[in-house]
């Protein structure tokens, strides 16, 4: 009887003590990922193409020198921007279109494309305003 009344004394303190102690901090000793290549960079759209981005619907295709843009798909992003996905084909070079979104810019002066996320081994195609 006594052992158990000794144990029942001395649980609780062992039970406190065990909860306020700190764990013990855990450090990587290697990388999960290799270093991520991040590109800021984005592409200017040509201001010739700018009023038929605002006005285009998705399913049409804008003509610009040697590229088709279809319009895909429009959507508002979450820094409250017009976007437009589109697909660009080479005409006479590409057998399968690049996928891109063009946004507005922040003040609605001016069109850009965004930067890929998932860095495209293949060229990619330009509208020219390369910056």
């Amino acid at each position: 009887m006594k052992p158990i009344i000794n144990f029942l004394a001395v649980a609780p303190v062992l039970f406190l003590v065990a909860c306020s102690s700190t764990p013990p901090t855990v450090k990587a000793k290697r990388n999960m990922i290799e270093t991520v290549k991040v590109s800021n960079s984005q592409q200017t759209v040509p201001k010739e193409l700018w009023l038929e981005l605002s006005r285009r619907q998705a399913g049409e295709v804008i003509l610009y020198q040697d590229v088709n843009i279809k319009l895909e798909q429009t959507y508002i992003s979450a820094l409250g921007t017009q976007c437009h996905k589109v697909s660009l084909f080479k005409r006479l070079t590409s057998l399968t279109p690049q996928t891109r979104v063009v946004c507005q810019s922040a003040d609605s002066s001016s069109w850009v494309m965004t930067p890929n996320v998932i860095d495209n081994k293949n060229e990619l195609i330009s509208l020219g305003n390369d910056q």
